[in-house]
């Protein structure tokens, strides 16, 4: 497997509240999106959960798909999930265009159809929006004012 580039500290710091196997299904899942699209850029957003957002303009309405950690699972979301193939009806959610996989485990990971939805959803937003401002991928730092940490209540 070729590596990824790392977690900036300020992710690493936001995991650390979360249970060692959310944090890791977390890592993983991140691992997987950036080994599959390498040149994303990546914008961490800690609000009331921790979300990774995955896209090669920079804005998260054209995003790839988005992480969504939670106290006790992992979702991987597609921006555009409704027009992706689903015909074992594995996506989940009711939004107009938004679906996500449910994750909450490490080894569901590297489940076939993690990786068959992750490209699909990549090949839908190749060439969509303005190219990238950037000549390289980059991390993005965004945090709320209010944060609900794992296990709280609103």
């Amino acid at each position: 497997m070729a590596p990824v580039r790392p977690p900036c500290n300020e992710l690493m710091d936001f995991l650390q509240p979360y249970d060692s196997e959310v944090a890791e299904l977390a890592l993983e899942l991140r691992a997987l999106v950036l080994r599959e699209a390498p040149m994303a850029s990546e914008i961490v957003f800690s609000t009331y959960i921790l979300s990774l957002i995955y896209t090669f303009t920079g804005r998260p309405k054209e995003a790839i798909c988005y992480i969504g950690v939670y106290a006790r699972h992992v979702n991987l979301g597609f921006t555009f999930g409704t027009q992706l193939a689903d015909p074992e009806g594995l996506l989940q959610g009711e939004g107009k265009s938004m679906r996500h996989l449910r994750l909450e485990h490490v080894a569901e990971v590297r489940k076939p159809y993690v990786r068959k939805f992750l490209r699909a959803a990549i090949k839908q937003v190749e060439g969509v929006g303005p190219a990238s401002k950037h000549d390289r991928p980059q991390t993005i730092v965004k945090v709320a004012k209010r944060k609900r940490w794992p296990g709280s209540s609103g």
